[in-house]
């Protein structure tokens, strides 16, 4: 479950319980949300007053008060094309492509997109014929015939992993 999702659930319990005696406050830690985001990259959360009928107060939770109230980073985009591609652990488990961190080691491929988005450009194709070259690399290392320089956050990757997302005829 989203942490967001689970403040809303720990909100609409509190807001519920006024019937009931006193209302409780919202616990000082949420399952998961340090687990997901880290200390530093964790909101404030409100709390809410005892007395309160309108909802959450500007009285910060104990614990959120240490904590800087910056948004969490941008999580990096899909750079590459998705068409055909459903297990994103399927190419991101290994050395020749970005590891998935060890803090995303329970989530699942359908997780991914909903924090990773497809980059509104999709890596180029491949401008000319495959048949007859003899490897990517050849060229594009050496720029050998006028071939663009391999970017350098593709170091490592060989020959045969350029199809991956460069379309080629």
């Amino acid at each position: 479950m989203r942490p967001g999702l689970l403040i809303a659930c720990a909100i609409a319990l509190v807001s519920c319980a006024s019937g009931f005696g006193e209302r409780p406050e919202l616990p000082t830690a949420i399952p998961g949300m340090l687990s997901n985001h880290g200390e530093a990259k964790t909101p404030a959360i409100q709390r809410i007053s005892a007395n309160s009928e309108q909802g959450p107060t500007s009285t910060p939770a104990p614990w959120a008060t240490a904590l800087p109230p910056t948004p969490l980073p941008k999580a990096r985009a899909v750079s590459h094309n998705l068409i055909g591609k459903s297990d994103c652990l399927y190419c991101h488990k290994g050395p020749t492509y970005y590891r998935v961190p060890a803090d995303h080691a329970t989530r699942t491929n359908q997780t991914c997109l909903g924090c990773h988005a497809p980059t509104s450009s999709p890596p180029r194709a491949v401008p000319h014929p495959k048949a007859g070259r003899e490897g990517c690399l050849i060229c594009h290392l050496l720029g050998k015939n006028g071939a663009r320089a391999v970017p350098g956050d593709h170091g490592g990757r060989l020959n045969d992993t350029c199809a991956t997302c460069h379309l080629i005829n």
